[in-house]
């Protein structure tokens, strides 16, 4: 069976949306999850909250800060806000456990 080739482009930390992207990436035997890029504001800090994701879920994959600003169009979001708060972290931590849960498909 030949794995679909991604590359994850992600501003991970302003919904929890990129995250359960990631997580499904992550946990689906079809999926072969190449690299992760990390745009917009704070791009630093999403990266940072990829990787224990990607760590967690026993994949070693590449993660690479994009730019800060758009190149094209203007800012529409101007902080990774739920990077930072309490109940993002708490949901964020749900997916990590998620992944670690043991599932007949990934056996």
């Amino acid at each position: 069976m030949n794995k679909a080739k991604i590359l994850l482009d992600t501003d991970i930390g302003t919904d929890v949306d990129d995250a359960v992207c990631l997580a499904y990436l992550l946990s689906h035997p079809e999926c072969d999850l190449l690299g992760i890029t990390t745009v917009t504001r704070d791009a630093h800090k999403r990266a940072m909250l990829a990787s224990p994701v990607c760590l967690h879920a026993g994949r070693e994959v590449p993660i690479y800060p994009g730019v800060e600003l758009p190149m094209v169009v203007g800012l529409k979001q101007r902080v990774a806000q739920q990077g930072c708060s309490q109940s993002f972290l708490e949901i964020f931590l749900f997916f990590i456990i998620f992944l670690l849960a043991p599932s007949k498909k990934r056996q």
